[in-house]
């Protein structure tokens, strides 16, 4: 007959045989529930009525014949109590929701009695399945910190951020901005039977609960689960929160500290970094009380919509010439206000120079190295990074291949082999619902210094076109990719794609102290221009007349600066000509007041931060 065991309740060993049911036995012993049973114990009514937990743990405990045939130990002398502090009062938690326990309160109740119940012990782990933290998940953060662990996980096959991982909180919370961005019916939302408890004790209303899948980590390291959200309608600065129930089911846990979270899969120990900028973006956007319809897309966040800003109306409009009768396309335009005359010698000296307009890549020679390259500097005792390759669902990956195949036939980026930087792509979504394709160069531009040459002050440039009657506003085409990277760190660019890996040929929006290296290009080939009849913010330029009749000879020395000359230094894209300078009616130029000043200023500040995001 087959072994049987009537603690496990199955075949395959014997109930004296059990080592679960020794452990077992070995607990409560190490508690006194045991102690009628133990041989020369004269204290066994003491420990039944008190009892106390022993100095040690179970792991260290005697076998269980010896501690059954051994005697009771001495009685301690009694010691003095200490008086304890009584609290304050008690802090709580998010409690509430259809955890283990239930809604019911028996259904509490019995979950609650379960502590004390004597359970079979599930197997131990095995070495290589525990989960453990090391400095080394410190690298790459800021230290010291506080923030929270903020984490990006693939809900319903949408990759949602901003996803706060609580162990305070007894339920999954999705916020209802992001139930409806991610376009589920409000038909599946089932009714929850219990209501949120906040910190103070408050009661937060279940909209209903949803069963959703739940994926994170990268191949092969991944861990999946259904997690049941409850769906609540509050300002948050987070799109969910992970609360226990959905971490017991992905079997993670998570280190704020380290700003990590680990799992275990059947292909190991699976791990997801917590994004420490966005998690303080997340707590200083929550102080502020935005709301969260202003700050909380599912898709990547991107800083440069966070605001809406007012666009006044243009001063007078502008009107399109066309500089080559071949092609209808390449149009400049200029001010409608202006007298015909002046219309009329203004686009024929803009075809005269036609050649100075870049309309492709081809067009556009670049900057002689031996003026300016952009080089990085990078610290040589920061270690490089490899960042893990991402993955983009298919309308991104079409995307990244088209981006792609336009910058290596505008020859601004090459293939590479044997990287030791290595960046991911980022895809933000722009408002006509076209992807831009920027490149995450966080660890890249850590390791580099910053360059202090300081750029021009707004307010000195709005002032500064006051009493001027005409403008011309130029802008350079692909401004940053004319100039070049230094040859040596050409490498250190290098990003990864569903096609292969790839390096910048030239320097491109997102590297450090860009902007300084162009404003530093544009002050010397100008520098006799700038402040008299010409300012220059980076790659905007603005040539300036005080007398109409004189705004030709203007244009035309900073075209022969800047383009005409022998080495063909900049091409000029989108740009208006001879806008007029609105007046009052005296006649005076009008001067910016203080607020209009300020709404130039903070569009200029965005603008600059734009190209340092991207």
């Amino acid at each position: 007959m087959s072994r049987y065991c009537r603690f496990h309740k199955t075949h395959g060993h014997d109930t004296n045989a059990c080592i679960h049911l020794k452990e077992e036995i070995e607990q409560l012993i190490s508690r006194r529930y045991l102690g009628r049973y133990l041989k020369n114990n004269d204290n066994r009514r003491e420990c039944q009525d008190n009892p106390r937990p022993r100095d040690r743990s179970p792991r260290d405990a005697q076998p269980l014949g010896d501690r059954i045939q051994a005697p009771a130990p001495a009685v301690l002398p009694p010691q003095v109590p200490q008086p304890q502090p009584q609290p304050h009062g008690v802090i709580g938690t998010i409690s509430g929701g259809p955890t283990a326990g239930g809604t019911s309160s028996s259904a509490r109740r019995t979950y609650a009695r379960q502590v004390n119940a004597v359970h079979a012990c599930s197997k131990k782990a095995e070495p290589e399945n525990e989960i453990s933290f090391s400095e080394a998940d410190l690298d790459g953060l800021i230290l010291p910190h506080d923030d929270a662990l903020v984490v990006t996980m693939l809900v319903a096959n949408w990759e949602m951020k901003k996803i706060l991982v609580d162990n305070g909180s007894s339920a999954d919370i999705l916020y209802y901005h992001a139930f409806e961005q991610m376009l589920i019916g409000t038909d599946r939302l089932k009714p929850a039977n219990s209501d949120l408890f906040g910190f103070s004790g408050e009661v937060v209303k279940v909209e209903g609960q949803i069963e959703l899948p739940v994926l994170i980590g990268e191949p092969p390291c991944q861990s999946f689960a259904m997690v049941t959200f409850l769906v609540v309608k509050a300002k948050s600065a987070y799109n969910a929160i992970l609360g226990r129930p959905g971490q017991n089911l992905l079997r993670a846990i998570p280190s704020a500290y380290h700003q990590k979270m680990k799992f275990i899969t059947p292909g190991g120990v699976g791990e997801v970094r917590g994004d420490q900028p966005q998690s303080r973006r997340c707590y200083a956007a929550a102080l502020r009380g935005k709301n969260a319809s202003e700050s909380l897309p599912i898709e990547l966040y991107d800083l440069r919509d966070e605001a809406q800003v007012t666009v006044n109306e243009p001063a007078e409009d502008l009107i399109s010439i066309q500089l080559n009768s071949d092609d209808e396309q390449r149009v400049v335009q200029i001010g409608s206000a202006l007298p015909e005359a002046a219309q009329q010698d203004l686009a024929q000296f803009l075809r005269a120079n036609a050649d100075v307009f870049a309309w492709t890549p081809s067009d556009m020679p670049g900057i002689d190295p031996s003026i300016s390259t952009h080089e990085l500097g990078v610290d040589q005792t920061c270690k490089p990074v490899k960042q893990k390759r991402r993955h983009f669902a298919p309308e991104r990956r079409r995307a990244i291949r088209e981006e792609v195949e336009r910058l290596l036939k505008a020859d601004f980026i090459r293939e590479i082999q044997f990287p030791d930087w290595l960046a991911n792509v980022v895809m933000v979504k722009k408002s006509n619902g076209k992807w831009r394709t920027c490149i995450d160069f966080t660890d890249l531009n850590k390791a580099c210094p910053k360059d202090s040459y300081p750029l021009p002050k707004i307010d000195q440039l709005i002032d500064a076109t006051a009493g001027h009657e005409l403008l011309s506003f130029m802008d350079a085409f692909s401004g940053y990719n004319q100039i070049r990277m230094y040859e040596s760190d050409i490498s250190k660019t290098s990003f990864v794609t569903d096609q292969g890996t790839y390096c910048y040929r030239v320097m491109l929006f997102g590297l450090k102290n860009a902007g300084a290296t162009y404003q530093r290009l544009v002050n010397k080939l100008f520098r006799n221009q700038i402040g008299r009849n010409m300012e220059v913010y980076v790659d905007d330029m603005l040539v300036k007349s005080r007398s109409a009749s004189n705004h030709v000879s203007d244009l035309e020395e900073a075209f022969q600066l800047g383009a005409c000359g022998p080495s063909r230094l900049l091409k000029w894209g989108r740009s208006g000509f001879g806008s007029q300078i609105l007046s009052v009616n005296d006649g005076q130029p009008f001067r910016l007041d203080r607020k209009r000043r300020k709404q130039h200023r903070t569009d200029a500040y965005k603008k600059q931060e734009c190209r340092a995001d991207s």
